[in-house]
This record gives C-alpha cells, sequence and structure tokens, in this order.
C-alpha cells in the first residue's frame, strides 16, 4: 500500500508540475489598451500567428461550428468518421435531404478541413447531380455544389486550393458536360445565383470566365497574400486561367458567335498564355524555369559553346577512344549491331556502351593543358548548367502543351482563321436541308484552312485533328448526299486527316 499510495502522490506531482511549463507555452495572445501593453502569448500562440492558422486568421469563424466541436468533447474526430459513412449511406439510398443534412454537419465539424469542401463539392456537383434526368435538375444540384465549396472559401480564406477548385468546376462542369449547350444557358440566365454576395463582384456570366476569375483569386493569394499551394502542382495551378480563356474563345464559336467578340477572347488567351510563360516555376534540377527564356537560353548555349569546343578540340574524340579500348568485345559488339538485331541482354549491354561513350564537357574540361584549363572549366561550367536550364525548360513546355496552345490562341485570332470558323458554322447548319450549299460553304473553309495550316504547321497535330475531323465528317455526309465519291487524294487537308487517322490506329 506504501509503494502504491508513493506512486500516486509522484504522478500528482508531475502532473501538476507539467501543467506549470503548459500553462507558460499555452498562454493566449492579448490585445493592448490604453493602460496595458497587448501580448504576443505563449510559444503555441505565436506559432500560430508564424504560420496564420489561428482561426481568425484562416477564416470565418462560425459560432455554431466552434459550439459543436466543443461540445463534442474532443471526439469531433469520431464523429466525423461516423458522419462521412452516414453521407455515403444516404446517396446510396438517394436520401438527399438527410444527405443535405448531414453535409452540412459535416461542414460544422471540419470546417478548416479543406478534403471536406473539395470533396463533397464535387460530390454534389458532379455524382448526385448525375442521378436526376432533367437537365435542370442536374443544374440545381450542380450550382449547390459550387454554393457548398464557396463555403469553405470562407472558412479558408488563404487557401488557394478552394477558388482553383471553384474555377475549374464552373468551367468543365458546366461547360464540358454533355449538356453543356443548356447548362451554359441556364447559367447565363440565373439571375438568383449572380444576385448572391459572393457572386455580385463577377460580371462575366460566361461559366468560363466566371471560373477563370476564380482561378486568377487564386493565384493572387499565392502571389500576395503569402498563401502556400500544396496539393496542386505549380504549373498545372497556373495554366488554367489562360486555358478556361482559350476555351471560351472556342465555346463562343461554336455557338455562332464571331466577329470582335471571338477574335477579343483569342487575343486575350494569347496574352494570357505569354504572361504564364513569364513566370517562375519549379524544376526537378532544384533551380526555377521561366517558358519565355527558352530562345534566350538556347542561344546562350550556342555561344558558350562556341566559346568552349576551340578548347576541347579532340579532346573528347581521345577520351571516348580510351574508354572504348577499354571495354570488353562482347559488350563492343552489342554496341555494334544492329538495333533491331539484338537480344536482351545485348540492348542492356549496348545501352551501357553508349552511357560510357558520352563525354561530359567537364570531363573535357579536365584533360586538356594547364594554361587553358580554368577558362575550359569556367565554360563547360557554364555549358553545363545552360544545356539543364534548356532541358528543363523544352520538358515542362512539351508536357503542358505550351507551344501548342500559344500558337493556337496566336492563330485563333487571325481574320482567316475566324472566317474559316464561321464558314464551318454554317457548313454545319446547311448540311441536312442545303447541301449543295454546304458543300461549297465547306470547300471554302478548308481552303482558308489549307493557308492557316501552312502558316501555323504546328497546328498540325492530334488536338486541331480532332477538331476539324468532325468537319471533314460532315463534308463527306453532304457529298455522300449529292452521290459525289470522296476524293482523299485531292483533299486540300489530306495532311491533317491522316494526322487523324494515324491517332486512331
Amino acid at each position: 500500500m506504501n509503494r502504491s499510495f508513493q506512486r500516486k502522490v509522484t504522478y500528482l506531482a508531475l502532473i501538476a508540475a507539467l501543467l506549470v511549463p503548459l500553462a507558460y507555452v499555452s498562454r493566449p495572445a492579448t490585445t493592448g489598451s490604453d493602460s496595458h501593453a497587448g501580448s504576443a502569448g505563449g510559444k503555441l500562440a505565436q506559432l500560430r500567428e508564424e504560420y496564420k492558422l489561428g482561426q481568425a486568421q484562416l477564416g470565418r469563424i462560425d459560432p455554431t461550428s466552434s459550439a459543436l466541436r466543443y461540445v463534442s468533447l474532443g471526439m469531433h474526430g469520431l464523429a466525423s468518421c461516423i458522419l462521412w459513412n452516414k453521407a455515403d449511406e444516404y446517396q446510396k439510398q438517394e436520401d438527399w435531404i438527410s444527405l443535405s443534412a448531414v453535409l452540412g454537419q459535416l461542414t460544422y465539424l471540419q470546417p478548416y478541413y479543406v478534403r471536406v469542401w473539395t470533396y463533397q463539392s464535387w460530390n454534389v456537383s458532379y455524382n448526385i447531380s448525375s442521378q436526376w434526368d432533367d437537365y435542370r435538375d442536374k443544374y440545381f444540384w450542380i450550382t449547390r455544389g459550387f454554393k457548398l465549396l464557396h463555403q469553405g472559401m470562407e472558412f479558408n480564406e488563404l487557401e488557394p486550393q478552394l477558388p482553383y477548385e471553384m474555377g475549374w468546376m464552373v468551367g468543365h462542369k458546366i461547360g464540358q458536360a454533355d449538356e453543356k449547350k443548356d447548362f451554359r444557358r441556364l447559367f447565363a440566365r440565373d439571375d438568383e445565383f449572380h444576385r448572391q454576395p459572393w457572386t455580385r463582384w463577377i460580371e462575366e456570366r460566361d461559366n468560363w470566365l466566371f471560373g477563370k476569375r476564380f482561378l486568377v483569386l487564386g493565384q493572387e493569394m499565392v502571389d500576395n497574400r503569402g498563401a502556400v499551394l500544396r496539393s496542386i502542382g505549380t504549373e498545372m495551378f497556373n495554366l488554367q486561367p489562360a486555358i478556361q480563356q482559350s476555351l471560351y474563345g472556342q465555346a463562343k464559336e461554336q455557338e455562332g458567335t464571331f466577329g470582335d467578340v471571338a477574335k477579343q477572347a483569342w487575343k486575350q488567351a494569347h496574352a494570357d498564355w505569354v504572361k504564364f510563360g513569364e513566370r517562375e516555376l519549379p524544376s526537378d534540377y532544384g533551380f526555377s524555369i521561366r517558358y519565355n527564356d527558352l530562345d534566350s537560353l538556347k542561344q546562350r548555349l550556342e555561344e558558350a559553346e562556341a566559346k568552349l569546343n576551340p578548347l576541347v578540340d579532340g579532346v573528347r574524340e581521345t577520351i571516348r577512344a580510351e574508354r572504348r579500348a577499354a571495354m570488353t568485345p562482347e559488350a563492343l559488339r552489342a554496341f555494334d549491331a544492329s538495333p533491331d538485331s539484338r537480344t536482351a541482354p545485348e540492348q542492356r549491354a549496348a545501352a551501357q556502351v553508349e552511357a560510357a561513350l558520352i563525354v561530359r564537357d567537364v570531363d573535357a574540361a579536365e584533360r586538356i593543358e594547364p594554361a587553358k584549363r580554368d577558362e575550359a572549366r569556367r565554360l563547360a561550367a557554364e555549358t553545363t548548367l545552360l544545356r539543364e536550364r534548356v532541358n528543363a525548360t523544352t520538358r515542362s513546355r512539351q508536357t503542358f502543351n505550351y507551344d501548342y496552345w500559344l500558337a493556337r490562341s496566336e492563330m485563333e485570332a487571325t481574320d482567316e482563321a475566324l472566317a474559316a470558323r464561321e464558314l464551318f458554322y454554317r457548313g454545319l447548319n446547311e448540311a441536312d436541308d442545303k447541301p449543295w450549299a454546304a458543300r461549297k460553304t465547306f470547300e471554302e473553309g478548308f481552303a482558308l484552312w489549307r493557308k492557316i495550316l501552312d502558316r501555323y504547321p504546328l497546328m498540325i497535330d492530334d488536338q486541331t485533328s480532332y477538331d476539324i475531323y468532325d468537319m471533314i465528317k460532315a463534308y463527306r455526309r453532304v457529298l455522300n448526299q449529292l452521290d459525289v465519291p470522296f476524293d482523299k487524294a485531292k483533299f486540300t487537308l489530306r495532311d491533317l486527316l491522316e494526322k487523324y487517322e494515324q491517332t486512331m490506329e
């Protein structure tokens, strides 16, 4: 008994002793008054201030939410798990009223957990809306998901993922669904939605431009307000405004709006792509890249190589010959053999030989005469870094199709492209009732598009071929109605048609 009593007394003494440092580090911050200066509080309060983790810094403080979390007595994590399961259960049962109530309770319990808002708003706008047959019911649930996501933005004012998700969802769910024509019309006419306090600051009633405004808002959070981008790639996050501006121009043309409206839409898209190209972006090499610097980087690399090459003239060949002489006959036979005739082991051996025969600039610089070695080392270090920058920039531009969109936005703003698009639109409308007129209209459009492709050969690619192939299919249906054979050999866009056929093989 004495030993047990002693242990209890010891534990109580330790608990009492720990309360002192705990109270010290947990002191809340206080504001100053006329007679007393404010206090920064304890260490935890200072850390919350430094990393902007206080509720008032994260966003709106809701009394109901705070009260619900406090009365759960630390069990709100368990309660949240139960509610997530309930939400899934009600969704399977198609009990939409109960689901809405559960979603409300979830957002009260986890207002600062971003995943609650992103997942459940997406769930409402995509999964739940798809359960309805009438496009107006679908639209109701789609916009309900938007409203739910905006609630999350109020609680998390410095979380750039939420405006990014809002911009992307408004753009793509309204603008690329099967019912996009009906959704875009409803969105433009939805006075109730556009009169809400959080939508009044956006004048545009086009879903692509509306979404773009939220994407730009997310960028401003990161650029100017110290927000941290966590779960979205920097490139994808920053190129979306240009993408949505381009899709806006495309949508206006598909709906039959041309002239200055379409032209200005594509000019703005081109400006947005150029602006994106000026942004500093991370790379896998540990340095930042800027897309629009590629040409100047290539020029600097050529100039540095032109200075280095005379210094190491013949040195690379000597090193390569030495390395080749040190290799086994079997490896050399595999390397010298035709790639098509190599076995799997020979392919591996040939790859190892090829890698060993690559002589780096720094290796060559170390082998030249001492009087010129320091200059060669400096130039080799410069060419190596510039080559890494060129490669990193080129790969990133290719990954995100930057060259294509930059050229396309410039092309689409030309008078020839706008006229061709208008002819294609007219031809589609004439195809069923006036096939003879549609034939002439399509052929005029194809002739114009030929001139455009000659100026912008980059447009003979997979994406453009899909777009124009729809016009070619309509044209062939028109010829079929007129009992006129389609002569592929003489077709003015034969190269574009073959490009499409290659992608479909």
